[in-house]
């Protein structure tokens, strides 16, 4: 581990594995979303962390702390949010998912 002033570098090792269950943990429908969206995620534990939508110029639009999905279909009201290509991004300390959304109202 590596830490400057204002950031920390940590070194993990991660397997195709890790990789392809990152990929196939949430699915989003529909998309293109009017901005009620269904995360269907796809893991047995449950995954609580934030939540982040990117704008195609890398702005925040909105954050949820606290998000929690558990497994299966999870409604998120992503309103209101103008017509466009977003990044979708679940974070917390162990995992970061990842989804291209698109709204279309």
């Amino acid at each position: 581990e590596i830490s400057g002033e204002d950031w920390t570098y940590v070194k993990k090792d991660i397997g195709l594995e890790d990789i392809i269950e990152n990929e196939n943990s949430i699915v989003i429908s529909p998309n293109p979303s009017q901005g009620d969206i269904n995360v269907i995620y796809n893991n047995d534990k449950a995954f609580v962390g934030k939540l982040s939508l990117y704008d195609i110029n890398s702005k925040e639009i909105k954050s949820i702390e606290n998000q929690v999905l558990n497994k299966g279909d999870n409604r998120i009201n992503l309103n209101p949010v103008n017509n466009g290509s977003y990044l979708l991004v679940f974070k917390n300390k162990d995992k970061i998912m990842t989804k291209i959304i698109i709204i279309n109202k």
